[in-house]
């Protein structure tokens, strides 16, 4: 997998951000919070166009974040009816802005031995092969680290994003 293309995000000058590329941060510490991630804060979009905010367990592979879990909850009918979605993810000093655009699939047997790996990793309970998943394929990740904020703020870009 190519890395992904990294720059400032777009932050008002009032906030002190770094110009050049000192200080910014590597994709390969950004996967890994990904991957290690507890916590998932999924943001969608109701019907009405308001937003749906939820917290969900979830596996990453292939730099994607899959989710799982009952065709009748909220979130999941949000995205079959608008894919644009946002993920949000923190260990308390990193931030993590994931967004992208989901699609449904049912990973081949190969990336599924990659999601259940992530998951039993993180939690305690496993993932099912007759699952059908949320895929997020990312189209800009944002990153900061509070202890260097005005330095490490960071946007990767995916795709022609």
């Amino acid at each position: 997998m190519t890395s992904p293309r990294r720059d400032r995000p777009v932050i008002p000058a009032g906030y002190g951000i770094k110009t050049d590329a000192a200080g910014m941060l590597e994709w390969e510490k950004i996967r890994g919070l990904i991957s290690s991630a507890q916590t998932y804060w999924v943001a969608t979009t109701l019907p009405d166009g308001a937003p749906h905010l939820t917290p969900i367990h979830a596996s990453f592979a292939a730099d994607r974040i899959y989710l799982g879990g009952d065709p009748e909850t909220r979130w999941w009918r949000n995205l079959a009816e608008n894919p644009a979605v946002q993920v949000g993810i923190e260990d308390g000093q990193t931030h993590v802005i994931f967004r992208g655009r989901a699609t449904i699939t049912k990973p081949s047997p190969e990336r599924f031995a990659e999601l259940a790996a992530n998951v039993d990793s993180k939690y305690d309970w496993s993932m099912d092969e007759s699952w059908e998943l949320w895929e997020i394929a990312p189209a800009t990740v944002i990153a900061y680290d509070l202890t260097d904020f005005p330095s490490s703020p960071t946007r990767f870009r995916f795709g022609e994003g």
